[in-house]
C-alpha cells in the first residue's frame, strides 16, 4: 500500500528540495526521461557520487521532488542528500599501480612483484584483487583494527574478483579499502596484473600510405622470417608489439614487414598463429560519411573505429571462445562506468566479477568492456562479451555515443533522440 501511495502521489504535493549538488543514498539511483516514476529510464547515478540538480519539479512517485539532471532527465530526490563537492566525470582516477603481466610468474609463486612504479598510472578506477591459493583474503573492520592485531571480521568470498576503492599505507603495510570501509591487507590478496597494452590512435599516429598495422600475438613471441617461404625464423617479435606490414599479403596469411631487419631488409610474418593484422572494412550502408562506427572481425579479433570510411583507432580484443560472440549489427544500448557481472544460475563455469570497467552493452547480456583479469588480447577468451585492455576500454567509452554526462554512472541510448554508436561484428 505504501508503494502504491508513493507511486501515485499527487503531482501537486509540496517538496522541500532546492537546486544544487546531491549524492545518491542508494547504490544506484534511476534517472527518468520525465518527472514520473513510470517514465522511461534514461540512466543511473551511483551512491556517493555527486550530481548537479538544475531545477526541482513536482511529479508522481516522489515526495521530495524530481531533480532535473539534464535535458529530459530527472531523478527522485527521496533517495539523495545534499553534497558539498562538485560533480566530476566518472570514473574517478585511482592512483595505484598494479603488477605488470611480466610479474606474474614470480608474483604467483613468491607473492612479490617488481614493477612498483610511481603510482601515477591512473590505469583503472579501482584496485582489483581476489582471494586465491595462499592469499587468504582476511577482511578487517578498518585499518585501525588491522594495525591493532584484532581478529579479522570475515574473508573475501572465494572465487570472487573483487574491487577496492582505494589503498592506504599502515604501520603493517598497504591495505586495500572496500566500499563499506572495511580493509584487506594487500599481502592477503592476489592483485591482478594489468596489461599496459593499448591500440593505435590513427589520427594522432597515422599509418604510412600503403601499409597497415600488425601485432605479435604469440605468447612466446612471434617468429620473424627472412623469406616469404618462412623456413627458420631469425628473430622474434615480443608479445603485443605492434609493427607495420604492407597492406596486401604476399600470399595467403603471409605478410611483408618492410625494413624489419634493417633498411632494405624486409621480414615476413604468418597471421595464422603468430600475428593479427588490421584489414580495412567497408562502411555499412546505413552509416553516414562522417558518422563514427565500430567494426570487429571476430576471427582476427581486431576491432577498428571508423569515421565514415576512415579508420581512426584500431586495437586487439578477446571475443568469446568458439562462436559465443554473435555475428550481427547493433547500436550501443547503454554505457556504464562499471558493472558487476556474474554467470547464470547453474553455470558449469561460475564467476562473479565486481565492477567491470567501461562497459557498453550492445545486446542483452553482451557488452564491450575492459578486462582486468587477463591480458590475452588477440585471442578468444570470453563468455561472449568483447574484452578489451583497460586503456582501450577507456578510449572507446569516452568516444562512443551516447556521451556520459558529468556525475552520471549510466546513460541509456534512445534510437530517436540519443542514438548509440553502431557496432558490427562480422
Amino acid at each position: 500500500m505504501l508503494l502504491f501511495l508513493a507511486l501515485f502521489a499527487s503531482a501537486d504535493a509540496p517538496n522541500d528540495a532546492t537546486p544544487g549538488n546531491y549524492a545518491p543514498t542508494t547504490k544506484l539511483l534511476t534517472i527518468r526521461a520525465a518527472p514520473s516514476a513510470t517514465s522511461e529510464q534514461a540512466g543511473k547515478l551511483a551512491e556517493g557520487e555527486v550530481f548537479a540538480v538544475t531545477a526541482v519539479v513536482d511529479g508522481p512517485g516522489c515526495r521530495s521532488g524530481w531533480g532535473q539532471v539534464g535535458t529530459d532527465a530527472f531523478t527522485c530526490l527521496d533517495f539523495a542528500e545534499p553534497a558539498q563537492t562538485a560533480p566530476v566525470h566518472l570514473p574517478r582516477d585511482l592512483v595505484y599501480e598494479p603488477p605488470f603481466p611480466t610479474d606474474y610468474a614470480n608474483y604467483s609463486e613468491n607473492g612479490v612483484w617488481t614493477h612498483r612504479g610511481t603510482g601515477e598510472d591512473d590505469l583503472l578506477p579501482f584496485v582489483y584483487a581476489r582471494r586465491w591459493k595462499e592469499w587468504r583474503g582476511r577482511v578487517y573492520t578498518d585499518a585501525a583494527a588491522y594495525e591493532s592485531g584484532a581478529a579479522p571480521s570475515s574473508r573475501l568470498p572465494a572465487g570472487r574478483r573483487a574491487r577496492f576503492v582505494d589503498a592506504a599505507e599502515t604501520s603493517l603495510g598497504v591495505v586495500l579499502i572496500r566500499e563499506d570501509g572495511t580493509v584487506v591487507p594487500e599481502e592477503d590478496v592476489y592483485v591482478f596484473p594489468i596489461t599496459r597494452f593499448q591500440g593505435r590512435d590513427l589520427v594522432a599516429d597515422p599509418l604510412p600510405e600503403g601499409h597497415t598495422l600488425a601485432w605479435s600475438t604469440n605468447y612466446e613471441d612471434a617468429p620473424l622470417y627472412r623469406e616469404p617461404t618462412l623456413g627458420e625464423p631469425e628473430f622474434r617479435v615480443a608479445y603485443h608489439q605492434s609493427f607495420v606490414v604492407a597492406e596486401e599479403p604476399v600470399r595467403d596469411h603471409i605478410w611483408r614487414a618492410p625494413n624489419a631487419f634493417a633498411i632494405g631488409e624486409d621480414g615476413y610474418v604468418d597471421d595464422r598463429t603468430d600475428v593479427r593484422v588490421f584489414q580495412r572494412a567497408e562502411r555499412p550502408e546505413d552509416v553516414g560519411t562522417d558518422e563514427m562506427w565500430i567494426d570487429l572481425e571476430r576471427e582476427a579479433t581486431v576491432l577498428a573505429v571508423y569515421r565514415g570510411d576512415t579508420p581512426i583507432y584500431v586495437t586487439l580484443t578477446s571475443p568469446g571462445t568458439g562462436t559465443r560472440t554473435p555475428i550481427g549489427t547493433w547500436r550501443i544500448q547503454d554505457k556504464r562506468v562499471w558493472h558487476d557481472m556474474q554467470s547464470r544460475a547453474g553455470s558449469d563455469d561460475p564467476y562473479y566479477v565486481e565492477a567491470v570497467p567501461w562497459t557498453m552493452f550492445f545486446k542483452p547480456m553482451y557488452a564491450i568492456h575492459g578486462a582486468y583479469w587477463h591480458w590475452g588480447f588477440g585471442h578468444k577468451a570470453s563468455h561472449g562479451c568483447i574484452n578489451v585492455a583497460p586503456r582501450d576500454a577507456r578510449w572507446l567509452f569516452e568516444h562512443a555515443e551516447p556521451q556520459l554526462p558529468v556525475g552520471w554512472h549510466t546513460i541509456n541510448a534512445d534510437d530517436e533522440d540519443l542514438p548509440g554508436t553502431l557496432f558490427r561484428i562480422r
